[in-house]
């Protein structure tokens, strides 16, 4: 069992994180950082919380080890049409508006920024592909990046639970999933549109690879930074 985390190494842990992802925690979330980093000190091999902080800092696998320590502290929650008005102001006015500019080029490049476990891009897929038929031919591409590798797991096998798939309209779940055993598939019609790559906002050399862009949507990732690192991701 590791020791409790001390303020001080909390202080130090989560400067840490901030620089390295953005991710800010405040004075009172000393409990969840705790929460979500004992296994990895489980899984490292260290006794306590300062020897974790050493071992990230310093360890030769200490790069190996900032995927996962990232993977634990990032919030996942999410599910399929969250955000309702926002998606129908996506289907009402944007798309139809980005349709009418790229028309001679056929192709729109649409980015789930913190896709998570894969909601808001196959969301985006089924707008596409439900209310666009002219789009058809065209070139779509969802691209969905996210700081965990974990959830990015997750989303390329396209397997939810009830709980994430209730608010999609049953005639669209009956079209675009396969149901067994409780759980629902997303189908081939809407992967062919999603590519997944592992991205950090925070990184601005990762950044500059995010060109041509019609659509970004980052609200249900910018919720988890402070004011001054939502300035410099949407710089």
């Amino acid at each position: 069992m590791s020791m409790p985390l001390s303020q001080e190494t909390y202080h130090k842990l989560r400067e840490f994180i901030y620089t390295k992802s953005g991710l800010s925690f405040s004075d009172g979330k000393k409990y969840l950082l705790e929460g979500r980093l004992t296994p990895r000190l489980n899984a490292v091999h260290c006794r306590t919380f300062e020897d974790y902080f050493n071992y990230i800092r310093f360890d030769p696998g200490r790069e190996k080890e900032l995927i996962q320590l990232l993977n634990s502290v990032t919030t996942n929650e999410t599910f399929f049409f969250r955000d309702i008005s926002q998606m129908d102001c996506f289907r009402k006015v944007i798309l139809p508006q980005v349709i009418k500019a790229r028309e001679h080029a056929r192709a729109i490049r649409i980015w789930s920024a913190g896709c998570s476990s894969g909601e808001e891009p196959f969301t985006l897929a089924m707008i596409v592909a439900e209310e666009f038929s002219s789009l058809m031919n065209w070139d779509v591409q969802i691209l969905a990046t996210d700081l965990s590798d974990k959830v990015l797991q997750a989303s390329g096998k396209g397997v939810y639970g009830p709980y994430a798939v209730r608010n999609i309209p049953p005639a669209y779940l009956q079209k675009y999933f396969t149901a067994t055993e409780g759980q629902f598939l997303v189908g081939p019609t809407l992967k062919k549109y999603v590519k997944y790559s592992r991205l950090n906002l925070f990184d601005p050399l990762h950044m500059r690879s995010m060109k041509d862009i019609d659509v970004i949507l980052c609200r249900n990732v910018l919720i988890y930074f402070d004011q001054e690192v939502r300035k410099k991701i949407v710089s």
